[in-house]
């Protein structure tokens, strides 16, 4: 375009000097020979014409790009320059020998141009030079780029250039896959796929604005790095207090070819191996932990977050695996277990009569139906799961129930008779009786058809056995202890009849045979105050009932009940060498002790002790939390000092 615009001109010129009668030899007409790349400064050359003929000069550049000393054609030996019409671009000059240099500042459109009379040495020498300027705006020119990223992270960057750009190209090159570059903003941006290349890779770019299109490139440099490690195991897990981690413990697995794991503050009892990623060990504090997961590459580090819940252990079962009941006898059963069960159920319907309390465990009742033995499934559940437990149960017919009395007096040398009564016989009549435990005093024997025990005792004493009644079809056995004492005939103060109907022994098992108010075995001594049996010599028992004590000390556990503070028990102990009341040494050397209220303040003491150990123990659950929080904290802490140290050592490589 430029070139055919040039010939227009000069064909105006031939068509002006034809006019005017001129004689033309020569019209020289040189026009600049283009220009260079952005970086370098134009040059421009023109050739001498013949003396007194007018030229026409184009000049041609860049705003802002140096034009090197352009030489005026001259046809005179130059006295003056004189600009007769238009102005010199600005940033130009024209020097007294007719050099044009300097920088142009502003972009010109080239017409009009500037008018040069050049008047010479020699009288009436005289030049004119049209020169034409064309100043175009400055190419744009992208700067050199640099974008990091990884495989499956978002990124966007922007393309800077000079000179208002309008557009870009392409020369060579192209972004990695999944990355796209907008012609029109510059703008680059997408996320790196699994396709991208690795490393570095480069794409040459030209920047185009309204004075064309760029010729300088500029460079994007992408570095693409393997993506983050992402963690593909599971973010929960369960275990139980005391049991070691299931399937050799919980390990850790990421994509993207971590070469490191790491973990979070773990609870007591777990450890950490960071060559082969697994959390193993045995828990010993139930509780809901949140632990941090970490899996790193060369890239960086992938997070991941594991909800561990440890249980208490399942309940563990004491109690015995079978019982027997007996129809219309109570029945009481009790599922024993540990580790703080809170639900018992049966998952079967128990033997017709009883039920089991689903809060306490407790099966109780009165079998009303005789069932064979068959296994009953009592579900035990705990925070931490449920223990199946087999019950074996039987319901047989009613037990024989020996009724009579329980304590019977005879005398030696007399004659003897106890016949008991039973309830629930056989209905074959087929109920066998035997002394299952102990001996009948010497002179008795028992008829095993009837019960009947009868014959002269031969020997004094106090003797005891248990007699047994038992039915055939099916075998059932009923049991009674009874106690008979025969004294000499005619006994003396201290040899009396040892069992009477009016003492009060809180059953119905009394024979009726008189009793003075006072009993002395080998004594005929009544201690003060008023003691009613008295016995000089060591005596064996085989169970001694008190009852109608009123101040049993179960109001140790009244919630008003106040708790003596342990300084002033530690107090009293100094003082007075004994527990407060309790008697001392020389008052039970004194006056003896009675059994029943020291047994009372006993169990007072120990309730009071059980009291003393609950509240030590709320304190020291109490701390052992406080414990645990501390240590979290300080595991903490540890963490983040590593990352802090982390963070110095990599300030300090940059």
């Amino acid at each position: 375009m430029t070139a055919f615009k040039n010939f227009q001109r000069i064909a105006k010129m031939k068509r002006i000097l034809n006019k005017s009668g001129a004689f033309l030899t020569v019209l020289g007409i040189f026009l600049l020979l283009g220009f260079t790349t952005f970086a370098r400064p134009i040059v421009n050359r023109v050739t001498e014409l013949l003396p007194n003929v007018p030229i026409t000069v184009i000049i041609n550049g860049v705003s802002g790009t140096p034009i090197t000393s352009v030489q005026i054609p001259l046809t005179v030996n130059p006295r003056s320059f004189t600009v007769s019409g238009g102005t010199l671009p600005a940033g130009l000059s024209i020097s007294s020998t007719g050099l044009i240099s300097g920088t142009p500042s502003v972009a010109v459109a080239g017409t009009p141009g500037l008018t040069l009379t050049i008047k010479g040495v020699a009288p009436g020498q005289q030049q004119t030079v049209f020169l034409n300027f064309v100043i175009l705006a400055p190419l744009s020119v992208p700067s050199n780029l640099t974008i990091t990223d990884a495989i499956g992270t978002f990124v966007q960057s922007i393309v800077s250039a000079t000179n208002n750009p309008t557009g870009y190209t392409i020369e060579s090159g192209k972004p990695p896959a999944g990355l796209s570059f907008d012609l029109t903003t510059g703008i680059i941006s997408g996320t790196p796929l699994p396709t991208a290349t690795i490393g570095q890779s480069s794409m040459y770019i030209f920047a185009n604005n309204a004075a064309g299109n760029g010729v300088t490139p500029g460079t994007i440099t992408f570095n693409i790095a393997s993506p983050v490690p992402s963690i593909t195991s599971a973010t929960t897990m369960t275990a139980t207090e005391g049991v070691a981690l299931p399937n050799n413990g919980y390990k850790i697995t990421a994509t993207n070819n971590p070469t490191s794991y790491s973990v979070s503050s773990l609870p007591s009892g777990l450890t950490f191996n960071s060559t082969n990623a697994t959390i193993s060990g045995t828990p010993v504090v139930a509780g809901t932990y949140n632990i941090v997961l970490g899996a790193a590459n060369s890239t960086g580090t992938g997070t991941s977050s594991l909800t561990l819940v440890i249980l208490p252990p399942v309940p563990v079962i004491s109690s015995a695996a079978s019982v027997i009941g007996a129809v219309s006898s109570p029945f009481t059963y009790v599922v024993v277990a540990s580790n703080n069960p809170y639900q018992y159920q049966a998952t079967s319907p128990l033997p017709t009569g009883l039920s089991l309390n689903s809060a306490t465990g407790v099966i109780t009742g009165t079998p009303t139906v005789a069932t064979p033995a068959k296994n009953y499934i009592i579900a035990v559940t705990n925070a931490g799961g449920v223990t199946n437990f087999t019950l074996n149960i039987a319901i047989t017919p009613p037990i024989p129930v020996i009724k009579g009395a329980r304590f019977v007096n005879g005398v030696v040398s007399q004659s003897f008779s106890y016949m008991p009564t039973l309830l629930n016989p056989d209905p074959n009549t087929n109920t066998a009786w035997a002394i299952s435990e102990g001996a009948l005093p010497p002179g008795l024997v028992l008829t095993a058809s009837t019960g009947l025990i009868s014959g002269t005792p031969t020997a004094t004493g106090f003797y005891s056995f248990t007699l047994s009644a038992t039915n055939n079809n099916p075998s059932v056995t009923g049991y009674k202890e009874i106690f008979v004492y025969i004294p000499i005939a005619n006994g003396t103060a201290n040899t009396v009849a040892m069992f009477t109907s009016n003492t009060s022994l809180g059953n119905s098992d009394i024979v009726d045979y008189p009793i003075p108010q006072f009993v002395g075995v080998f004594t005929t001594v009544q201690p003060a105050p008023n003691y009613s049996f008295a016995v000089k010599g060591d005596a064996l028992f085989t169970r001694i009932v008190v009852k109608n004590y009123s101040a049993w000390p179960d109001y140790v556990f009244d919630n008003d009940y106040k708790l003596t503070p342990l300084a002033e028990v530690e107090r009293y102990i100094n003082e007075h060498k004994h527990l407060s009341g309790l008697p001392s040494a020389s008052d039970i050397k004194k006056d003896g002790i009675d059994v029943a209220v020291n047994q009372g303040v006993l169990l007072q003491k120990i309730e009071e002790l059980t009291l003393y150990i609950i509240e030590q123990n709320k304190k020291t659950a109490e701390q052992d939390k406080k414990i645990d929080q501390l240590q979290n904290e300080n595991d903490q802490l540890q963490e983040l000092k590593k990352e802090v140290e982390g963070l110095k050592e990599l300030l300090q490589k940059k």
